[in-house]
């Protein structure tokens, strides 16, 4: 089924942030081939389909999963060798009656680039690609920094859209903007599209060819313009927000703000563990953002954490929160520190505006069955308390949440919801029956 392979394809040993998704991928072959499946039958068909910017591979494992003669490259020799990597994976565990697609190193521009159909031994049926766009892949001059990029443009397209034109006669792209029109005027007959997303931010473009008998009309609950009206109001809206900058002096200043601190002196066991951290700690930013009420400082910023979240999650830019690399007791009196612990003994009652509320910065599957946080908390005279989850959640069977889970849900009692409330609209609903592992370990009777 379509889920099966999206999460069969997901178990792929190498990743790429800019992969196409295995649904996505399968839906463009599937259109590609419709109506004539039995000529790119590996074994007795005589087309393949081609993909030239065959990146990870997702193209070419959604083709070879339907039994389809595919072939594929990519200028980059880093991204050839993902691809026979992650699809070699799964052909070996298909079995030795399994055929491995073609993957070569080839500039898809070069003339005759598709004259061997990439070795594939057939003819080039059709061509079936991601077009490289966005903010992690090189794109007309561009340096895919994932930092200043926006995209592709339209013209940045036109090279290759030219190269691949009479390559085939079937053509199905993927756009980071509409090239239906671009398209039709290089000459590509019986053009449709669609977008792949309410707000415009990828598009699949299908071209059949002058032997179809009509450009394909898909069913879809969106149109490409209304996709892209969507997508300038966003940006409108996106733009009249960032024309009010925060005031952090203001917030910090206003004695009713609620003072939250995250603690990220904690040291974390393996790189995931910082990944996830840093995350968190991105998703309490946008919380900030949401609420002017909420005074965020993140205490002890130092080391690895300040490290993973400058280099993936852009922290410079972090403008309505401070960072301090001192610790938590340099930064606030003691005496005002309340510390959040799942372990605690207290449990919290009303969230008072002259406390400031420490959450540990420890991913919680590291915590769970270590009293983590309360140790902390103890050893530097700290009080500690938990949320009320056992007296007003008893079903909840998790009580250690994720950092950012546990700031909304002091926000939201500040702002004056009941425990009831709070807990209903902001406790992750995925832990409500999963039993935790600290109650899954055995115990050991001395």
């Amino acid at each position: 089924s379509l889920s099966f392979r999206g999460v069969d394809w997901a178990r792929k040993p190498q990743h790429f942030s800019a992969g196409t998704r295995a649904e996505i991928a399968l839906a463009c072959v599937n259109v590609a081939a419709a109506g004539c499946e039995a000529a790119f039958d590996v074994d007795s068909g005589s087309a393949a389909l081609i993909d030239p910017c065959c990146g990870s591979g997702t193209m070419l494992h959604a083709a070879w999963t339907r039994g389809f003669a595919v072939a594929g490259g990519d200028i980059s020799p880093g991204a050839v060798a993902m691809t026979k990597t992650n699809v070699g994976y799964f052909v070996a565990r298909a079995g030795r009656s399994a055929t491995m697609p073609r993957a070569v190193e080839r500039d898809a521009l070069e003339p005759n680039a598709f004259q061997d159909a990439y070795g594939s031994h057939k003819r080039v049926g059709a061509i079936v690609s991601n077009l490289p766009f966005g903010r992690r892949v090189a794109i007309g001059g561009g340096d895919g920094d994932g930092r200043a990029s926006v995209g592709a443009f339209a013209s940045e397209y036109a090279p290759m859209l030219t190269a691949f034109r009479d390559a085939a006669d079937r053509h199905v792209f993927i756009s980071g903007v509409p090239i239906a029109d671009d398209m039709r005027a290089m000459g590509y007959k019986n053009v449709s599209d669609v977008s792949l997303c309410r707000f415009g931010r990828s598009f699949m473009t299908i071209a059949l060819g002058e032997s179809a008998s009509g450009a394909l009309e898909p069913a879809t609950l969106f149109s490409v313009d209304e996709a892209l009206e969507r997508a300038a109001g966003k940006k409108e809206k996106k733009w009249q927000k960032s024309k009010s900058k925060v005031d952090i002096h203001a917030r910090f200043a206003n004695p009713n703000a609620l003072r939250i601190a995250i603690d990220v002196s904690y040291e974390q066991d393996s790189t995931r563990a910082r990944r996830s951290v840093a995350k968190q700690l991105c998703e309490c930013v946008g919380v900030s953002h949401r609420n002017d009420n909420l005074a965020l400082t993140y205490c002890a910023w130092r080391g690895p954490i300040a490290e993973e979240s400058r280099e993936y999650f852009f922290s410079d830019r972090w403008d309505c929160i401070k960072k301090d690399d001192r610790d938590v007791e340099e930064v606030f009196a003691p005496e005002d520190i309340v510390y959040m612990s799942p372990d605690a003994d207290e449990a919290l009652d009303e969230v008072d505006a002259g406390k400031v509320y420490v959450v540990g910065g420890i991913v919680d599957l590291a915590t769970r069955g270590m009293r983590t946080s309360v140790t902390r908390a103890t050893n530097a005279g700290l009080r500690a308390v938990r949320l009320p989850i056992r007296e007003f959640k008893p079903e909840q069977t998790h009580t250690v949440l994720n950092i950012d889970a546990v700031v909304k849900i002091l926000a939201a009692r500040r702002s004056g919801l009941s425990w009831d409330e709070t807990f209903e609209r902001e406790l992750p609903k995925r832990q409500k029956k999963e039993r935790p592992k600290r109650e899954k370990r055995e115990r050991v009777v001395e």
